[in-house]
């Protein structure tokens, strides 16, 4: 099912130059700095750039709210994540265990319970053209998507369950031979799996398992 483009959108209390006309606006600046302005906008970095609170709204509904700190990091929206760069999955967790939405599982380090969102950076990702012989916990097949150099790496969709972004040095393109696209293996350490309810109240968070 498609998802209508999210937007983001900032409030501030900016004030307005007065120094061309010091005497007249002065009292007019003053009203409109004790107002709210909220921008509108479908780019992270405006709404970062404008003001010092965001609101991302997907589907007519509000999903994250807050500090650009606090949105950005953890997110709770696949837009967000796309635009921090960030691999994030939703499913269900029982313990160190989380069953995916769409399918597959991962293990993780973390303990927790219900409805959790999953996030795992790019390049904690491992890829490999033929299934490893050393048995990872957190290992599944796909196939090369799109490949994307992004500086001195190369980001690689993996399609599968689930379908997850690794990042790789150049080198590995021609290593893995990456171009011409077919089977890939992925695998993710659980410590690099990081798990946190949907809703942001902290004592809702997921919490450490006893050593």
């Amino acid at each position: 099912m498609s998802e209508s483009a999210p937007s983001a959108g900032r409030s501030g209390s900016r004030g307005v130059s007065s120094s061309s006309r010091p005497h007249g606006p002065r009292r007019h600046i003053k009203i409109l700095a004790a107002v709210g302005v909220a921008v509108v906008t479908h780019d992270l970095l405006d709404a970062v750039a404008l003001g010092d609170r965001m609101i991302v709204i997907e589907n007519g509904g509000i999903v994250q709210a807050g500090t650009p700190a606090a949105v950005t990091a953890p997110p709770r929206s696949r837009y967000v994540a796309d635009l921090t760069g960030v691999n994030l999955l939703r499913g269900t967790a029982r313990g160190t265990i989380v069953d995916l939405d769409g399918g597959g599982q991962l293990i993780c380090a973390d303990s927790a319970t219900g409805p959790v969102f999953a996030v795992i950076a790019p390049a904690a990702v491992s890829v490999h053209r033929q299934e490893p012989e050393a048995t990872a916990r957190n290992l599944w097949r796909g196939s090369v998507g799109d490949i994307d150099l992004m500086g001195d790496r190369v980001r690689v969709r993996i399609d599968g369950a689930p379908t997850i972004t690794a990042e790789v040095p150049p080198s590995a393109v021609d290593e893995l031979k990456l171009d011409d696209g077919g089977e890939l293996w992925a695998s993710v350490s659980p410590t690099a799996v990081t798990v946190y309810p949907p809703l942001s109240s902290t004592r809702n968070r997921h919490h450490r398992s006893a050593p």
